[in-house]
């Protein structure tokens, strides 16, 4: 049911939406219920979300956006907060936090191959 009236509040929040009366009766709940729904106070579990989302982003921010939700979790229960992993990586993605990605290592010499003045076979240079 909740989905239904958050569906009604985001398409109201629209620019040119139905009226309530009207989304309440195609989907087939009541204005009473909706309103109900809308002036009740935050559930504990989306106040604590809300709070480990502010953690989350102060953490984030404190590592200049190089930590993961790997290492976010770690610190979270290091501080005593006791999360899961993958609640930090739902909460990572809602605030659009992504961890820098570090430049890929690549190899500046050819194995087995040793340096030499003449040119290879296939390579640019004086061939006889």
């Amino acid at each position: 049911m909740s989905d239904k009236y958050t569906f009604i509040d985001a398409e109201y929040a629209a620019a040119c939406a139905p009226t309530i009366e009207g989304m309440c009766r195609w989907l087939q709940v009541s204005r009473s219920g909706y309103y109900e729904w809308l002036n009740r106070p935050p559930s504990p579990t989306a106040q604590r979300r809300q709070l480990l989302k502010i953690k989350i982003q102060a953490l984030f921010e404190a590592c200049d956006g190089s930590y993961g939700y790997r290492r976010l979790h770690a610190e979270l229960v290091r501080g005593g907060e006791p999360v899961g992993p993958e609640l930090v990586r739902e909460l990572m993605r809602e605030l659009g936090l992504v961890a820098c990605q570090p430049r890929p290592w690549r190899t500046t010499t050819v194995q087995g191959r040793e340096q030499s003045t003449t040119p290879g076979p296939g390579e640019p240079g004086l061939h006889r």
